[in-house]
């Protein structure tokens, strides 16, 4: 459900900022950067419990930040002609780091949290928990390099090969995340936590509506790409 909340919220704040995100991203960033702060300072702050019940909720889980890499996830494979697809192209690098940096919040408290546990109580840590962290540690060294270059100012140093060929990390990257919240879910779930099986339940429906649009668009592609070598008839 937090999953659904998050993704509908990267949705509406997509659609209402858009034109202010290409116009003027560093602002953006900034914000991303303060939430993240707050988020890890937030039993420092004493923060009300409502605040932490109805916003900081999206920022623990890190539902926020995932809802905006799904809406950049698929960007990437609508249509070429998709006047979606044209509207937000050119602001996936800007969401990509707006998301990137929502997750240091996340990744430095659980970061935390994980590391008590491997340093303090290593016997109580699970095989489906240490596999979790496992992929989580993953995500981050793949993240680091796929945020860096979303930069337009790195990009624009970089060779076209150079930059594609790390971009194509963001594929394992998207698997890994589905690979880890599996991890995350699957123990509640099993002891017939509701919550947690919608969540499962919605994961499962966007990484499938996923690959299926991503196989509807590469073979499209190859069944063009022949079409247009082949030269037309002598008339």
């Amino acid at each position: 459900m937090r999953f659904l909340i998050g993704l509908l919220v990267a949705v509406v704040f997509t659609a209402i900022f858009r034109v202010p995100i290409k116009k003027l991203p560093s602002a953006f960033y900034l914000l991303a950067v303060m939430l993240s702060v707050l988020l890890i300072l937030n039993t420092s702050l004493l923060l009300p419990p409502w605040f932490y019940k109805n916003f900081l909720f999206l920022l623990q889980s890190n539902t926020l930040g995932m809802g905006l890499f799904t809406i950049v996830m698929f960007i990437g494979v609508l249509d070429s002609e998709s006047s979606l697809r044209k509207l937000l192209v050119p602001i996936r690098a800007e969401l990509s780091i707006i998301a990137s940096l929502i997750c240091i919040g996340h990744v430095v408290n659980y970061g935390k949290a994980y590391l008590d546990q491997l340093l303090n109580n290593l016997s109580y840590v699970s095989t489906v928990r240490a596999f979790s962290m496992a992929v989580a540690l993953i995500l981050v060294l793949l993240l680091i390099p796929l945020a860096i270059t979303s930069v337009k100012a790195i990009r624009l140093r970089m060779s076209s090969q150079g930059w594609r060929r790390i971009q194509r990390l963001a594929y394992p990257f998207y698997g890994l995340i589905f690979v880890h919240l599996m991890f995350f879910l699957l123990p509640p779930a099993l002891a017939r936590g509701s919550a947690a099986q919608i969540s499962i339940i919605a994961y499962l429906v966007v990484a499938v509506a996923y690959v299926v649009l991503r196989l509807r668009k590469y073979f499209r592609s190859r069944t063009v790409a022949p079409q247009q070598a082949t030269p037309e008839p002598a008339s």
